[in-house]
């Protein structure tokens, strides 16, 4: 990949012509006839929020994305240019590497190959589409805003979108940069480090997420309920879109779907709801490759050389404002999966799910499911390779699944399935998974709390009916870790016997540090350390007696989160953390120079800001009230809230089974049209731990509806 950066420097200095781009030339009229064949309503609350109403699942898909279009169709866009592999035209050099994986891990081959199959339900395929011809009627209206080659967007788009984003869920892309990065070489590193942080912004991972749940056992008044609270990017391909789906074949839910994805990612509905939360077992194995010596192109498999499947990629590549220039890179494919050429040597990657095209089905199958039965059989079609789920429903069931598809490898003696795996063995190269049931699970468990914050899935309650690491295959690597957040649900939920209503939601917004996690390791660091400087003494002191705790007017908070600045940015990108005594060396001096102070408030420095809304939060990194800058301190000196708590649900099932469902989002529903009256209106309520309602009942959003339209129909 470095040829591809030294090319645009040949570029340059050669002053090749530039590439300009023409206006986009839309047939809007074709689009319009083609949306005639949908029947949708779209009713907005007042916070905009879109209730989507169709006797169809096509036509719900349809809505929802003509309204995701009309407040987001930037991010929409740009995700369309990403899946197919053309976001290096737009974004540079850092974007073509995500090109390439595009083209490595042979997305389109897959989609063209199979999106015709019997292994697509004829729905997935009416959905996909349908959701393509909202965007592109969206489009056709307001041609001002779509960029040129855009259109028409189609339900191959759709499912290759999907096929790209999942495995990054479970950082397939940290292992394919790990094979780009070479430390002789600053381009690639650098190349590789960008294109890190462009995936981290499709996916939000590392961040976390929280999910809990609550039955007749726990609680005080015997109510069910469940948070779904899933720790996101505040805005871009993968920052949640709140929205009601209801189609007279079945589906009726409330949740958070993606720009780009046609149904509801996790969510709410009358009868049941789910949270996921990101898990990161280890699903991606790497295999060492022996090439020929007399042939680069191929490789030792049982004693034989066999070739590499070769073909080319086609990278355009945005050098300097519209200098555009296109590279070619080789691609290989072996019977592992995608492999690579490193200056280390040539090594193969493979990953569940690689060529499964059900993900759609899955997700629909899920979004209409009204019995935990019906979930699970939804579930069991294990075509989303990861996210652990909390699952609640009206009659009081919850449970906790661990869902991953766990390669089915060979157990031996000398083979570290966590490490490079010799590739010159086709016993080696595991064929299917374990299924959706053989991974830790909790069931209808006796202490009735089930939980999931990123930790092992070994701790998912405080009873006796965890999962045991015993009674999985050794050749699994399940995470082992409990992140503070983890410790904290134990601390306060696990604490408790009998949860209120009110504790429950205060729980989830708790606020401090607990003694276990790793930051008060860090902190005692600090503590233990001997220092000259006055300063450094004092802040010592502040910190000794911290009460670990990050309220908005807490006066230690500040200090110690930007102690740790550089260990979250070194968590974001998967590296080593740095010594906590030069971040706090740091962090004292900055806090002095830009603020006069060491006790400064943390709601001076900490900010959520949208347009002109500039607003103090609390709580902070790994806390389970989840606010993270991995980027700053910024130009201000503070920093901005950029990932962390987004949308929000709280569902609350009552002993009758009736549900009262309310919801936050952290900017609104129009997060991305500045003009829009929901671009921020969600931002106070948010800051104060406060929820909006949601609308069940067809005449309860009718009275309650801002706007009433049909997209269908022409503007």
């Amino acid at each position: 990949m470095t040829n591809l950066f030294r090319a645009g420097l040949v570029l340059l200095a050669l002053g090749t012509l530039l590439a300009c781009e023409g206006s986009p030339d839309i047939d809007r009229a074709a689009y319009e006839r083609e949306a005639q064949a949908y029947s949708v309503e779209i009713l907005r609350d007042p916070f905009g929020v879109p209730y989507i109403y169709g006797p169809r699942n096509a036509d719900v898909a349809f809505g929802l994305g003509y309204a995701n279009a009309e407040d987001d169709f930037k991010t929409i866009q740009e995700t369309v240019w990403a899946v197919r592999g053309r976001l290096g035209e737009r974004q540079g050099r850092d974007a073509a590497v995500l090109d390439y994986i595009v083209s490595l891990t042979r997305i389109w081959e897959t989609v063209h190959a199979k999106i015709n199959s019997d292994e697509v339900s004829d729905d997935a395929r009416a959905v996909a589409k349908a959701y393509a011809d909202a965007v592109n009627l969206y489009a056709a209206r307001h041609p001002e805003q779509v960029w040129a080659e855009t259109l028409p967007i189609t339900a191959e788009d759709i499912f290759a979108g999907i096929l790209f984003k999942q495995p990054l869920f479970f950082r397939i892309d940290t292992e394919l940069l790990s094979l780009i990065e070479a430390d002789e070489d600053d381009d690639k590193t650098a190349m590789a480090e960008g294109a890190q942080k462009l995936a981290s912004r499709l996916t939000g991972v590392p961040m976390g997420s929280n999910a809990m749940a609550v039955a007749a056992p726990r609680s005080e008044d015997g109510h069910t309920r469940l948070f779904v609270n899933s720790h996101q990017p505040f805005e871009g391909p993968v920052a949640w879109y709140e929205a009601r789906l209801k189609s007279g074949e079945g589906i009726d839910l409330i949740g958070g779907t993606f720009p780009g994805f046609p149904m509801i990612g996790h969510g709410v509905g009358p009868n049941l709801g789910w949270a996921f939360t990101v898990n990161v077992p280890d699903l991606v194995d790497i295999y060492e490759l022996t090439i020929n010596p007399d042939n680069e192109d191929q490789y030792e498999l049982d004693g034989e050389w066999v070739d590499f499947e070769k073909s080319e990629a086609r990278l355009r590549v945005k050098i300097l404002g519209p200098i555009k220039w296109t590279v070619k890179q080789e691609v290989l494919w072996s019977k592992h999966g995608p492999a690579l050429r490193t200056e280390k040597g040539v090594y193969a990657v493979r990953y569940p799910g690689m060529d499964d095209m059900r993900s759609l089905d899955q997700y629909i199958a899920m979004n209409s499911a009204q019995t935990y039965g019906e979930w699970l059989d939804a579930m069991r079609i294990a075509a989303v390779p990861s996210f652990n789920a909390i699952y609640a429903d009206k009659t009081g069931t919850i449970a906790y699944h661990h869902n991953s598809r766990m390669p089915k490898r060979k157990s031996e003696a000398g083979i570290d399935w966590t490490g490079t795996v010799p590739g010159n063995r086709s016993d080696l190269i595991w064929q299917g998974d374990y299924g959706f049931d053989a991974v830790p699970k909790v069931e209808r468990p006796a202490s009735g709390y089930v939980f999931s914050s990123n930790n092992t899935p070994f701790t998912a309650t405080d009873g006796p009916d965890n999962a045991r690491i015993e009674d999985m295959p050794d050749t699994q690597a399940f995470e082992m870790h409990m992140t503070n957040r983890a410790h904290r649900q134990l601390e306060t939920y696990g604490a408790d016997p009998s949860i209120t209503r009110e504790e429950f939601i205060a729980y989830k917004f708790d606020l401090c540090f607990s003694k276990k996690s790793q930051l008060a390791d860090q902190i005692q660091k600090i503590i233990n350390a001997e220092f000259d400087d006055p300063d450094l003494i004092k802040g010592q002191k502040m910190l000794a007696e911290w009460d670990m705790c990050t309220q908005k007017t807490n006066t230690a908070a500040a200090l110690a989160v930007y102690s740790i600045l550089d260990i979250i940015r070194a968590e974001v990108k998967l590296k080593p953390w740095p010594d906590i005594i030069d971040g706090y060396k740091k962090a004292v001096p900055y806090l002095i120079k830009h603020f006069g102070k060491l006790d400064v408030e943390w709601q001076v420095v900490m900010r959520i800001i949208r347009g002109e809304t500039d607003m103090g939060l609390d709580g902070g990194p790994d806390i389970l009230r989840a606010i993270y800058d991995t980027d700053g301190p910024r130009d201000d000196h503070r920093l901005h809230a950029v990932v962390g708590d987004t949308l929000i649900q709280l569902a609350d099932w009552d002993t009758d089974g009736a549900l009262n469902l309310v919801t936050i989002h952290q900017f609104g529903s129009a997060s991305q049209v500045p003009g829009s009256p929901h671009y921020d209106d969600q931002v106070p309520l948010f800051v104060d731990h406060k929820f909006k309602p949601t609308y069940l009942d067809r005449d309860d959003i009718e009275a309650a509806a801002s706007r009433v339209y049909e997209p269908v129909k022409a503007e």
